[in-house]
């Protein structure tokens, strides 16, 4: 479901999740999305990845460089209850039981949008910067 919210975004994507895994996250459809036009995407994680957690950003790392980065992460000092995901402050899928990752997805209300766009926002002004070195990502297309 994540897929459906990145193909249908135009302009922006924002995730809060745990590493990014790339069992869950497809680099491919990422790429295609951050190579439209004025595209930008924003990720908030729960956790580092590491050897165990494979992360779909390490495969982004071109797209976080730069005085505008198309991709720009962030990790949160304390791990969420809730993971979500926003497409253009229109579509949302919300999951709230993270561990076996059912969500309820809610397509063109902008007012469940602005709202979970406002929580991620506090949550991302509150995050910890991470670079395209820390995530050993890749700095190719």
């Amino acid at each position: 479901m994540t897929d459906v919210l990145v193909t249908s975004a135009e302009r922006h994507l924002a995730f809060l999740c745990g590493y990014f895994s790339s069992d869950i996250f497809d680099a491919s459809k990422t790429r295609e999305f951050l190579d439209g036009p004025g595209a930008q995407m924003s990720v908030l994680l729960d956790h580092m990845p590491d050897a165990a957690h494979r992360s779909a950003l390490s495969e982004l790392g071109a797209y976080m460089v730069g005085d505008d980065p198309k991709l720009r992460v962030r990790r949160l000092e304390h791990p969420a209850t809730v993971h979500f995901g926003i497409a253009d402050e229109r579509d949302v899928r919300i999951e709230t039981d993270t561990q076996s990752r059912k969500a309820t997805v809610v397509f063109g209300d902008p007012v469940v949008a602005r709202s979970a766009t406002r929580k991620f926002k506090s949550l991302w002004d509150a995050a910890v910067p991470v670079t395209a070195q820390e995530l050993g990502a890749s700095a190719t297309r």
